[in-house]
């Protein structure tokens, strides 16, 4: 299996549900026909809007990506089938179609919307960067505040949140969720004890009372 491959591979494993653990890597197979990186340090977002059997929506977010995304490609691929030409020809079936997190098969693609910036808003994105740049190069330069815009962050922090099964540590709110700072000894290879899971008002309290990152701080 390629690297590509495993990167879509992790991703559909989260957003979706398949018969059996070859057809999960069959789709990501397929999806590597088509799917290329862009530069490492672009923000571009596809929003993929699909379909179940009975017209329920299902948004999918595929970032830093290139390559030909025809509603053929798309089409096929979600729905695991094949296409009539071009790309999704060169797929193959999966047994049966996956299924949304809900348990129903998509069946279509409604629409494809392109984003110079994604929006972080909960879902899950399958980022295919080039997994070899050494993001620590690129982070030992940076501010704190830069720092925090990069995806090399939201991957850390939405982990954290995860792991928080997505509840604040005080309030056990699961709304508007941040990933605090417990230490900034570890920027940009930070542990999981580093991080403690607050809702947007929680951590605004902690900071009214604790110090900030040191200004001009850099990340490693």
């Amino acid at each position: 299996m390629t690297v590509r491959e495993r990167q879509i591979l992790g991703w559909a494993k989260r957003v979706l549900r398949f018969a059996s653990d070859a057809d999960a890597e069959l789709f990501a197979a397929n999806g590597a026909l088509f799917m290329e990186p862009s530069a490492p340090d672009s923000t571009s977002t596809y929003n993929i809007v699909a379909e179940d059997d009975r017209c329920g929506v299902v948004f999918l977010n595929i970032t830093n990506a290139k390559g030909d995304f025809s509603f053929e490609n798309m089409k096929s691929w979600l729905s695991g089938g094949v296409g009539e030409s071009g790309v999704s020809a060169t797929m193959t079936a999966l047994s049966s179609p996956p299924n949304a997190r809900y348990g129903r098969p998509i069946v279509r693609v409604r629409s494809i919307g392109y984003r110079m910036h994604r929006q972080r808003n909960g879902w899950v994105y399958l980022d295919l960067r080039d997994v070899s740049v050494d993001a620590s190069t690129l982070l030992r330069t940076m501010s704190y505040e830069q720092y925090l815009r990069t995806d090399h962050w939201f991957k850390i922090r939405d982990a954290a949140i995860e792991r928080a099964n997505r509840r604040c540590a005080l309030c056990n709110s699961g709304v508007n969720l941040h990933a605090h700072h417990r230490t900034y000894e570890r920027l940009g290879r930070e542990l999981p004890g580093d991080l403690t899971v607050l809702c947007s008002a929680c951590h605004d309290k902690f900071h009214e009372t604790l110090p900030a990152a040191p200004e001009g701080s850099t990340c490693a």
